[in-house]
C-alpha cells in the first residue's frame, strides 16, 4: 500500500535539515515586541472589549432598554461581524495603518454611541457598527502585522497578538455581568466601553509611519 511509504515521508520531514534551519532561522527572526506592537496589541484588545462586551450582553442589553424583539440585537451585530471580517483584510491592504484603526475605533465609538442612545433602531445599528469593529479588527491585523513585520513572520507575530482577544475575553463578559449586578444598568458598562473605543482611536496616532508596499514614502 502507497500508504506506508507516505506515512514514512511525513515523518521524516520533520527531521529535514532545511526545514529545521528554516524554522531556526525564522524563530531567531521574529522580533522582539516593539511600540508598534504593544500599541496594535492594545488597540485590538479595546475593540475586542468592547465586541465582547456587546456580544455577551446584546440581549440583556436590549431587554433592559425596553426593545420589542432583544434577539434581534445579536442578529444585527452577527451580521455586522461577518461584514466586518470579509471586508477588513481588502480594505486594509490598501489604506494605512493609522487611518484603518481609526476607522474601527470610530465605528466602535458610534456604535457604542448608538446603542447607550436606546432608540430601537439605533440600537440594532449600534450592535452592527460594533460588529462591524470587532470582526473587521481581526481580519485587519494580520494584514497590518505582515506589512509592518513582513509576511513570514505573520504567524509568530499575530500568534502573540492574539493573546490580548483572550484577555479580552478573560475580562469584559465578567466585568460587564459584575456591574450590572453592581448597578442595576448598563450605563457604566457603556461608559467604559466607549472610553476604550476612545482609547484605541487615540492609540493608532502612536502608530510609526510606514508606507504602503509599492508606494512612494513621504
Amino acid at each position: 500500500s502507497s500508504l506506508v511509504p507516505g506515512l514514512a515521508c511525513l515523518l521524516t520531514l520533520p527531521r529535514s535539515p532545511a526545514i529545521a534551519d528554516r524554522r531556526s532561522a525564522q524563530a531567531l527572526a521574529a522580533p522582539a515586541p516593539d511600540l508598534p506592537f504593544a500599541v496594535l496589541s492594545g488597540i485590538f484588545f479595546c475593540l475586542c472589549f468592547v465586541g465582547l462586551v456587546v456580544v455577551s450582553q446584546a440581549a440583556a442589553m436590549a431587554a433592559a432598554g425596553g426593545l420589542a424583539e432583544p434577539s434581534r440585537v445579536t442578529t444585527a451585530m452577527t451580521l455586522g461581524y461577518l461584514v466586518g471580517s470579509l471586508t477588513g483584510a481588502p480594505l486594509a491592504d490598501a489604506v494605512r495603518e493609522r487611518p484603518m484603526l481609526a476607522l474601527l475605533a470610530i465605528l466602535c465609538a458610534l456604535g457604542v454611541t448608538a446603542i447607550a442612545w436606546g432608540a430601537d433602531l439605533l440600537f440594532l445599528i449600534g450592535a452592527a457598527l460594533v460588529g462591524l469593529s470587532f470582526g473587521g479588527s481581526g481580519s485587519v491585523l494580520p494584514v497590518l502585522v505582515g506589512r509592518r513585520y513582513g509576511a513570514q513572520l505573520i504567524s509568530a507575530v499575530y500568534g502573540r497578538m492574539i493573546l490580548a482577544y483572550g484577555l479580552a475575553g478573560l475580562i469584559a463578559p465578567g466585568l460587564a455581568g459584575a456591574l450590572y449586578a453592581a448597578q442595576g444598568s448598563y450605563g457604566l458598562t457603556l461608559i467604559l466601553s466607549l472610553g476604550f473605543a476612545v482609547l484605541s482611536l487615540g492609540a493608532a496616532s502612536f502608530i510609526p509611519l510606514r508606507p504602503i508596499p509599492g508606494t512612494p514614502s513621504k
